[in-house]
């Protein structure tokens, strides 16, 4: 039995007005099923295979930070620092990681940022880890003839694959921002037939509608990332970033408000997946769940209504905290999964009705 801590009892008397809940508090989303599980539930295995490895938890770091050519002010924690911690937590909880945009690296001056991404030998050879590029540098480097040079960049990196960014709008806020000039899906057709790794697709925090992920679903990708409406939209981001100096951009802010969220998108996908594997047109079969995606509650709910192989995604969440300290996202990262292990053991998402 328990050493009681305590007066527990006097302690429920004293903190029950403080213990009341509104029925608008409620997490609505689950059945709680208190008869089915028990807490010996802790030690229950997250184990999954994703992208033909063997995940420790169904958790994928998604891409956030491509380094920066301004030096870090004091006290100011530098990109490549926070990419070394989530590094390192990847290798400690067994999970999958995708940097920020490694743009910087197919550029003249690419080798003095490349221990911002060089982190193959922190994650090990058992863990997917893979680079990022915008689908504007693929169309150049297809314009250019040059997709080598990624190819070469991926190989130097060791990494499992790269991760496409498509963000049309990000691009139409930013006031440097690159002017698309073939669409993004004819722009993917041509580079997969030209690049031999696995290729991952995700938007920037709007997501993508029920045309786009149809398309998706037919090219033959590794993973389709939602990176839904919700969590961190780029477009919003940079419209603050450009502030006064970029005028057209305020004139059309109203389009940051467009989109997607993660919860929308899993019922495309399903739609679309039944549609075309019916048809046999289907060709991407994993996804990463991620915008919007708070905790191990909206995750353990959102893999179960989509219902087929995926994981998902954190971004901004892990950010804030590798930024404070390693020891913080550590503390994180294992709060969640100790959490999906107990949401696996009671609570039962509802039916969904798509």
């Amino acid at each position: 039995m328990k050493k009681i801590v305590g007066d527990r009892k006097m302690d429920h008397l004293k903190l029950v007005e403080l213990s009341q809940l509104m029925m608008s508090e409620r997490d609505g989303r689950f059945d709680y099923e208190p008869m089915l599980g028990h807490h010996g539930g802790e030690a229950e295995d997250l184990a999954c295979d994703f992208l033909g490895y063997r995940l420790q938890a169904p958790i994928w770091i998604s891409s956030m930070t491509g380094g920066s050519r301004r030096p870090s002010r004091k006290g100011e924690v530098s990109a490549g620092e926070i990419n070394l911690r989530l590094a390192r937590a990847v290798k400690e909880f067994g999970l999958g990681m995708s940097v920020g945009s490694c743009r910087r690296l197919l550029e003249e001056d690419g080798n003095k940022a490349w221990g911002d991404f060089d982190l193959r030998e922190i994650i090990g050879e058992e863990l997917p880890f893979y680079a990022n590029l915008g689908v504007a540098q693929l169309e150049e480097a297809i314009r250019r003839q040059e997709v080598q040079k990624i190819v070469e960049m991926v190989e130097r990196l060791r990494a499992s694959g790269l991760v496409v960014h498509v963000n049309p709008l990000q691009e139409w806020f930013q006031p440097e921002g690159d002017r698309l000039e073939v669409r993004p899906l004819e722009t993917l057709q041509k580079f997969l037939q030209q690049f031999p790794y696995k290729v991952i697709v995700k938007e920037v925090g709007q997501g993508m509608g029920p045309r786009s992920v149809k398309e998706l679903l037919k090219l033959p990708l590794a993973a389709l990332e939602c990176s839904g409406f919700g969590g961190t939209n780029f477009s919003r981001l940079e419209l603050l970033r450009a502030g006064s100096n970029h005028a057209h951009a305020h004139e059309h802010e109203g389009l940051v408000k467009v989109g997607h969220s993660t919860e929308e998108m899993v019922a495309l996908i399903r739609n679309s997946y039944k549609e075309l594997s019916a048809r046999g047109e289907l060709a991407t079969h994993e996804f990463i769940l991620s915008g919007g995606v708070r905790d191990f509650l909206d995750g353990h709910f959102l893999m179960n209504r989509l219902g087929y192989r995926c994981v998902f995604g954190f971004a901004s969440g892990v950010l804030l905290h590798a930024r404070k300290s390693y020891g913080d996202l550590q503390k994180f990262l294992q709060q969640q999964i100790v959490g999906l292990k107990l949401a696996r053991q009671f609570l039962y998402p509802r039916e969904s009705k798509d």
